[in-house]
């Protein structure tokens, strides 16, 4: 072939074009990047502002964690404490289908019964939040002062000097042990024989009332415990830090706590009767101390003198160990990733502790503390995704001389919420069958 006959054609370098690849990769990651660092920050920074609670002093976080179903809400569309479905609303009550979507029942409580053919109402859905007797009282007062509609101004006036409510529901246990207590008083509460040598030996007349009811439950009173006993068992636990104990352990020389104290545990089988439990004792008690691990600042509502007797029922020795570890748990080492510790609610049933603690009682002995609710989470499908807010339960504050009751199977997992402000300080006592 002639040389003349070829065309020379200058093609252009790839090398740029591989430049121009790789900047394009290297803009796209950093997008990608700032896109999950935003996704990130979205999800940890309030941008629109933690839901409001119509309730004074009430940890706002906690909505954080579970549905909360405010206390006057809960009465005023439930009529009272019960945490049971109310059916029969059409679409011109208050519970029904607008009442649901306009009037003060909240969608999520609404449900529609194909069967029936009308609206229920559940009014186990949500955690209702119990109040601090002086929160109620507070609550009352300002209800009084800034509501015109009759039936809203005195929606707390039953509850202004405190809560006596009682929830019955289905036991759940882990094993079912034939040596369990709560079992024995189930199958007998559930059985037209019962027999008088079980633990739960009843009359007739309250083997009819178990047997309408269910037989686990969890309760709050107040006005049961009065000021004098609840003095006795702060001093109680000053004497055994003296004597060399701690504000932490469970003791099981339920004696010591017997012969201080013998009023208040003759009251206590006497409200543990009234759910038709009987022949029980005490088997340990505990008078457990607990203060914030992070101070949220403001000032403390205690009185002094009930903080300087609280004080001596704390095992110095014992708290600074234990805040030393805490602090040191909290600060993020330069190198390690370990999420550090805070102060956590691991849900537990007394059962799953110890097979003897069938019943469980917790008694405040302090009054004006933040945070330290006790959080109770029913045994429902509703709350088998941890990932998710608990959906139902009850949720406690506590106030001086109430009282928690409970049974102590899996229907019953609970835990304390932290600690916020002041001093939290709590008998705990566990009960067993009389053999």
């Amino acid at each position: 072939v002639p040389e003349h006959e070829f065309e020379f054609i200058r093609v252009t370098p790839r090398v740029d074009e591989r430049q121009n690849l790789t900047a394009r990769r290297i803009i796209i990651a950093i997008f990608c990047v700032i896109a999950a660092f935003m996704c990130i920050l979205i999800q940890t920074i309030n941008l629109f502002g933690v839901v409001k609670s119509r309730e004074p002093d009430f940890d706002q976080l906690i909505h954080e964690l579970m549905e909360v179903q405010p206390f006057g809400s809960h009465v005023e569309e439930c009529k009272n404490l019960h945490r049971q479905n109310m059916v029969g609303l059409n679409s011109t009550d208050n519970g029904g289908l607008f009442g649901s979507l306009f009037g003060s029942h909240s969608q999520m409580r609404m449900k529609y019964n194909k069967m029936e053919k009308q609206y229920e109402l559940d009014c186990a859905e949500g955690v209702l939040h119990v109040p601090s007797k002086g929160t109620l009282a507070k609550l009352d007062r300002e209800a009084m002062e800034s509501t015109k509609e009759e039936s809203l101004r005195h929606l707390y006036a039953p509850y202004k000097n405190g809560v006596n409510a009682s929830w019955f529901h289905e036991c759940a246990w882990a094993e079912r042990h034939t040596s369990n207590c709560v079992l024995r008083r189930h199958v007998q509460a559930t059985d037209d024989s019962i027999s008088s040598e079980t633990c739960s030996a009843v009359d007739e007349s309250m083997a009819e009332k178990l047997s309408s009811r269910l037989s686990c439950f969890r309760g709050v009173h107040d006005g049961i415990v009065t000021d004098g006993e609840v003095e006795d068992v702060v001093k109680l636990a000053g004497d055994l830090v003296k004597g060399g104990r701690d504000h932490i352990t469970i003791h099981n020389d339920t004696e010591t706590l017997i012969n201080r104290v013998p009023g208040l545990i003759h009251k206590l089988e006497d409200l543990y009767a009234s759910y038709g439990v009987v022949d029980i004792k005490p088997v340990a008690f505990q008078i457990n101390i607990a203060l914030p691990i992070v101070h949220s600042g403001g000032t403390s509502k205690q009185p002094a003198n009930e903080t300087k007797k609280l004080i001596a029922a704390i095992n110095e020795t014992l708290y600074k160990e234990w805040a030393s570890q805490i602090k040191s748990m909290n600060i993020l080492p330069m190198f390690n990733l370990q999420r550090p510790f805070r102060d956590s609610c691991v849900l537990l049933s007394d059962l799953e502790a110890n097979s003897q603690f069938a019943f469980h009682t917790s008694i405040f002995l302090s009054e004006g503390f933040y945070g330290g609710a006790v959080l109770y989470v029913d045994n429902h499908e509703s709350n088998t995704n941890p990932a998710k807010k608990v959906q139902r339960g009850t949720l406690v504050d506590g106030s001086r001389g109430r009282v928690i009751v409970s049974s102590g199977g899996e229907d019953n997992l609970r835990c304390r919420t932290p600690m916020r402000q002041g001093i939290r300080a709590v008998l705990n006592i566990w009960w067993d069958c009389i053999d």
